[in-house]
């Protein structure tokens, strides 16, 4: 397991590599959805999509993703989609956030009525394309995914975060993991600080940069069934210098089914006749 430091630049193969990470965390994240309010949110990431009209959100996963701090959906491929909607982005930093639509500074006509208290920003859409936002001119993703998933107790259990810078600067990565009671620290690329198993330093990523860190754990003997909930925060400065933060949560099914024991079975055995 290694660690990628990578440009997602105009290389066909780098964007296959990165779409395809996009559509297996998108499979793996803990939806939930509200009928009731036509809203679908993300409850490892704290974000939601409210829309304004009652609205049909089987089909989402097809064409929509929703990460913290991130909301897309191709309008092209389910232009049933493309109408106005709330947006909410919770567990963000910064004393002031910028909305982004598409990678530059969504126009007023289309990002309305901004609110942003105790690190929730919500806003509303009048169409679909991908919504973000940022603090100190700096956008960056955090996602995580784990494999697998279900996993089994007695085995080994895998965790890759992805940290994508799409605007500006962050300097002074570090990432601290949030390990559950029910697994132990194996190994991680890069290492962590010592004498710490949790703590990585990530160092510096430019615009358009990102970066896999792979992390190992062993499942101990868990009851079966249980779901265990690893959290990941990491803390950078912008180009102002100022002190931000991002977290986001993964959650695994663990499964541990009862072991049969044939020690005491017998078998014997009789000459046949017909």
């Amino acid at each position: 397991m290694h660690a990628l430091l990578n440009s997602t630049g105009p290389n066909i193969s780098s964007w296959r590599r990165i779409d395809l990470y996009d559509a297996i965390v998108n499979l793996n994240y803990n939806y939930s959805i509200n009928e009731a309010n036509s809203s679908i949110t993300n409850n490892s990431a704290n974000s939601t999509i409210r829309f304004g009209s009652s609205t049909d959100l089987s089909n989402f996963t097809k064409c929509g993703l929703l990460k913290y701090n991130y909301a897309s959906i191709d309008s092209a491929t389910c232009p049933y989609y493309n109408r106005s909607a709330h947006i909410i982005f919770a567990n963000l930093s910064g004393t002031n956030r910028t909305i982004l639509r598409n990678g530059l500074k969504c126009p007023e006509s289309i990002c309305q009525n901004k609110t942003y208290s105790n690190g929730a920003l919500e806003f509303d859409v009048t169409e679909f394309s991908s919504y973000s936002s940022t603090s100190g001119n700096i956008n960056l993703e955090l996602t995580k995914l784990d494999s697998p998933d279900p996993a089994y107790a007695s085995s080994q259990l895998n965790y890759t975060v992805r940290i994508n810078v799409t605007m500006g600067n962050a300097s002074n990565i570090t990432l601290t993991e949030s390990y559950p009671d029910q697994v132990i620290y194996l190994s991680s690329q890069p290492s962590p600080v010592p004498p710490t198993n949790n703590t990585l330093v990530i160092g510096n990523l430019t615009e358009n940069q990102t970066i896999l860190v792979n992390i190992s754990v062993f499942v101990i003997n868990a009851t079966n069934g249980t779901v265990i909930n690893n959290s990941v925060n990491i803390s950078f400065q912008n180009d102002t210098s100022d002190w931000l933060n991002a977290s986001v949560s993964e959650s695994t099914l663990i499964l541990n089914p009862p072991v049969w024991n044939f020690t005491n079975i017998s078998v014997s055995k009789e000459p046949y006749s017909q």
